[in-house]
């Protein structure tokens, strides 16, 4: 069987552009994972709250900022909304976290809604 000269590492440069992708597409998600998952911890904690009718407003707006904090999340006060009565509370959060890298900026918003009735 003949060989061409133009057939000579053909399947090398294919092989170089899709592993270039993949290590793209891996550092992508190494760097988005984590902010998704501060996101829903940081639900699962304002669902805690939101039950608990031991805590007042601006305590649970104090817990909240202070969650964040730990967990990453540029928080404000202004940016966190409850509404709340004797059987129900509603806690409304809306932040926005920028992925940056080499290549590009990205900014994520997250609007995280909890309306749980409160347990005694």
């Amino acid at each position: 069987m003949r060989r061409y000269k133009y057939q000579e590492g053909a399947g090398k440069f294919g092989l170089f552009i899709f592993t270039i992708i993949i290590i793209i597409i891996a550092y992508a998600a190494i760097k988005y994972i984590p902010i998704k998952l501060n996101s829903y911890e940081m639900q699962d904690y304002m669902e805690k709250l939101a039950r608990n009718a031991a805590y007042k407003d601006d305590e649970i707006k104090r817990l909240l900022i202070a969650k964040a904090k730990e967990l990453n999340i540029p928080l404000s006060d202004s940016q966190i909304r409850i509404t709340s009565s004797p059987e129900r509370c509603d806690i409304e959060v809306n932040y926005q976290v920028t992925l940056e890298t080499p290549f590009m900026q990205k900014t994520f918003p997250f609007n995280l809604k909890v309306s749980e009735k409160r347990i005694y």
